[in-house]
């Protein structure tokens, strides 16, 4: 699921900033404050459906229906991981530092410091969720 992430989410933000530069770069920042809102305020299920809208944000803003379409098909399982790893609190302090610098890059139009990011934040998605698994396969 991370790999098919890297691929389509990096492509999908590309085509956002050549299509749609300024509605992306403000409803990221929106999305972002909101999500800082609520993470202040402890609001678990909050945060966890704006980290969803902030990557549906670049399929919204690409003008590619393909994109949209194949991201939206597997959109349920990806919130399902975040909500997953929600029990762990410095797994989504880091998250939300993430978002912070990926607006911020949207904003400078920086593509090789986007892909660096994203790569960075679904990797280390990627890690966490491996080290979970592997802490439940230890036990019993």
């Amino acid at each position: 699921m991370c790999t098919f992430r890297r691929a389509i989410e990096f492509d999908a933000l590309e085509l956002a900033i050549e299509h749609d530069h300024e509605g992306l770069a403000e409803d990221l920042r929106h999305i972002e404050d909101q999500m800082q809102v609520a993470h202040g305020s402890g609001k678990v299920v909050e945060y966890l459906n704006l980290d969803t809208e902030f990557h549906m944000c670049f399929f919204k803003h690409c003008g590619n229906a393909y994109l949209k379409e194949s991201y939206s098909q597997h959109v349920g399982k990806i919130a399902a991981l975040r909500t997953h790893l929600s029990a762990k609190p410095n797994h989504t302090r880091m998250s939300l530092k993430e978002h912070g610098e990926i607006v911020d890059a949207v904003f400078r139009r920086d593509l090789d410091t986007l892909k660096l990011l994203l790569d960075k934040h679904i990797g280390r998605t990627q890690e966490t969720y491996e080290d979970d698994i592997s802490d439940i396969s230890k036990t019993g």
